[in-house]
């Protein structure tokens, strides 16, 4: 008869039923076996499944009747151990599938004892490690063509973690002048230039995954431009920061000579129409809040067309090239130069206390231009013409500006070259007219306004005819 109660016994079945629904929904195999006869006394669903029991059919076999007896062989040695130790043993060993596939499989011998610390048998716990195992093979090999790229690639790489440098290539090294000894164990804030430091730092808090640009420091002291590509990956077992380092200095440099070419006259590297208009127009409103005078000078080579035709452009390229490098040398730092193309020049003076200080300037102006030029081996006078217009005296608008210094030169040639002419309101109506009838002449050619009359000359001795003076008379429909 049994020694236990009815509510006894309930209670160990409940416990028995509990620790069965537990043992099948843990993520592990478990068995129990006993320490002299190796027979099974229990396995959870999965370790039976495992091996082709059901969880009744397989208590009461022997150990190498189940897992068999080649796999029994392997695993003596853990068994005697714990036999031996009576300590948890570990070990790990491969169970080939049917179907060609193998598992990774580590397993836990405890030792069961009773309450006299007398072995009665051992629990065997395994658990499936092959995902595991295929990770950390992945990732050995995803490290081992890391190294292979760090060696391979011209591009800097560094390794950091929370900010100290943990490893660099040789690339990286010849990028910074620093040798790899003198870079490992240091901060990477270190070889940041100082204004860069808190957009790196920032970065770095976040651990963002990203593409930026910076600047970096040789070890001579002198600046890097860089792009950092920033990852987050585990290597050596390790949770570590890499980051690309890409010398980008040849880029920007290509950029700025993009961006050069794109505001800058290509012979004369003065500023181009599109640019001196936009600068201009910027000082122009400036001067307006500030109540403030400006000049622009319109200047024109006289006879540069000679200098071409008689020379060739390349002379005359090379008189343009010296005649900008006056102009430049004869102004201010503050003052916008710039040419329209050909021989036409425009000059933006700024900080003009009174018009004598453009007088002073245009003087200069000539002075400078009116010298010489040496080319195709001979000396060319070459001269200017100059027209002045006054912010905001002779307009509020760049194109109107542009217009009356442009008008003011013109009468600065009629007067005789090689000299300058202030914009005034008359001459904006002499250069109306003047417009107005060149396109009044076109008119009339199209509608036949002209006759053509022959006049006789004839010698006054003799009466011969000697020849005929032709006139061209235009009768305008409102003129006569």
């Amino acid at each position: 008869m049994s020694d236990l109660s009815a509510p006894d016994l309930k209670r160990q079945a409940l416990d028995a039923a509990r620790f069965r629904m537990l043992a099948d929904h843990v993520p592990a195999w478990i068995a129990l076996y006993g320490a002299l006869d190796h027979r099974c006394l229990f396995a959870n669903r999965g370790y039976a499944e495992a091996f082709g029991f059901t969880q009744e059919s397989i208590v009461g076999k022997h150990f190498s009747e189940i897992v068999g007896a080649e796999a029994f062989e392997q695993v003596r040695g853990p068994v005697e151990e714990l036999v031996r130790e009576l300590k948890p043993v570990v070990y790990e060993r491969r169970l080939a599938h049917p179907n060609g596939d193998e598992s990774c499989l580590e397993i836990h011998l405890i030792p069961q004892f009773d309450d006299q610390g007398v072995l009665l048998g051992s629990w065997v716990l395994v658990y499936d490690i092959t995902r595991h195992r295929v990770a950390e093979r992945r990732l050995r090999e995803s490290e081992a063509r890391l190294d292979k790229f760090m060696q391979a690639t011209v591009e800097g790489i560094l390794f950091h973690r929370d900010g100290v440098m943990t490893d660099v290539n040789a690339p990286l090294c010849a990028l910074t002048g620093w040798p790899r000894h003198e870079l490992i164990g240091k901060q990477v804030m270190d070889f940041v230039a100082q204004d860069e430091v808190p957009k790196v730092r920032e970065v770095m808090r976040l651990g963002q995954e990203l593409r930026y640009e910076t600047v970096i420091l040789h070890r001579d002291g002198s600046r890097i431009p860089v792009e950092l590509i920033m990852r987050t990956l585990e290597r050596d077992n390790e949770r570590l920061r890499m980051a690309v380092v890409r010398d980008i200095r040849d880029r920007l440099a290509s950029e700025a000579r993009i961006q050069h070419l794109a505001h800058h006259d290509g012979l004369t590297g003065l500023l181009n129409r599109t640019a001196f208009m936009e600068r201009m127009g910027r000082l122009m409103r400036r001067a307006e809040r500030k109540g403030e005078m400006l000049a622009l000078l319109f200047i024109d080579l006289d006879n540069f067309k000679r200098v071409n035709d008689s020379l060739g452009h390349l002379e005359g390229d090379q008189v343009l090239t010296t005649v900008s490098e006056r102009l430049i040398g004869a102004l201010r730092d503050s003052d916008l130069v710039g040419r329209f193309g050909g021989d036409e020049f425009v000059v933006l003076l700024s900080d003009l206390a009174s018009r004598e200080d453009i007088l002073v300037v245009l003087e200069a102006l000539l002075s400078v231009v009116e010298v010489p030029v040496k080319a195709d081996g001979r000396a060319l006078s070459v001269t200017p013409s100059i027209g002045v217009a006054v912010f905001p005296d002779h307009g509020r608008h760049a194109d109107e500006l542009i217009q009356h210094a442009d008008t003011a030169m013109y009468r600065a040639k009629a007067r005789g070259r090689a000299t300058y002419q202030f914009f005034e309101p008359a001459l904006a109506a002499t250069a109306y007219a003047d417009l107005v009838l060149e396109a009044e002449l076109a008119q009339g050619l199209t509608r036949n306004e002209f006759e053509l009359f022959f006049q006789p000359q004839v010698e006054a001795t003799t009466g011969q005819l000697s020849g005929a003076e032709a006139l061209l008379r235009w009768r305008h429909p409102q003129r006569g």
